[in-house]
Parts: C-alpha cells; sequence; structure tokens
C-alpha cells in the first residue's frame, strides 16, 4: 500500500523517518520541502502539479480578500476618534526628544 505525503515546512529528521518507508509518494507545498527532498535525490511532486490556472486565481483572489479584511481590522485598532494613533506616538516622541 502507498503512503501519501503532503509536506510543508519538514525537518530533517521526519524526513528520515518517512523516507524509511518503501512505499511513499511525497507532495511538497513549499520551496524547502522541494529543496529537501531534491537535495536527497527523493522523487517527488509540486502541489502545482495538481492545481489549475483557475485554482490559482481562486485562491490568489481569497489570500487578497483575507489580507484586505485583515488590514482594515488593523487599521481601525489605530483610530481614535477620527485620529490616527500612530501620528500622537510620532509626535509625542517628537516632543520628547527635542526637550
Amino acid at each position: 500500500m502507498t503512503e501519501l505525503y503532503i509536506l510543508e515546512g519538514i525537518k530533517e529528521e521526519e524526513l528520515t523517518n518517512l523516507t524509511k518507508k518503501n512505499f511513499s509518494e511525497f507532495i511538497t507545498f513549499d520551496y524547502e520541502s522541494h529543496k529537501k527532498l531534491s537535495d536527497r535525490n527523493i522523487h517527488h511532486k509540486l502541489i502545482d502539479d495538481y492545481i489549475t490556472d483557475l485554482d490559482r486565481r481562486e485562491i490568489f483572489d481569497f489570500s487578497n480578500r483575507c489580507l484586505k479584511k485583515i488590514e482594515t481590522i488593523i487599521m481601525r485598532k489605530f483610530f481614535y476618534h477620527q485620529i490616527f494613533m500612530k501620528y500622537l506616538v510620532i509626535q509625542d516622541l517628537k516632543k520628547i526628544l527635542d526637550c
């Protein structure tokens, strides 16, 4: 029976244990795991072999929407009564340094 491993950020000792098994297949999600497997001449596939251009576009659009939501949430936390808090901190630092 073949065992399928999907790798991302794999550690050397984990990789050593996995490669001891005769019937293992690997799919890498990140460059680091790909590089480790390539350096050890271990046959593997990339996640890119399994996703289409449409999948990539959907992943990009979803990631972009999530990042925009995060930016909005972060920006709300820095505003107080329509004043950007970072600006106030900078002004206070200038006053302190001028003394």
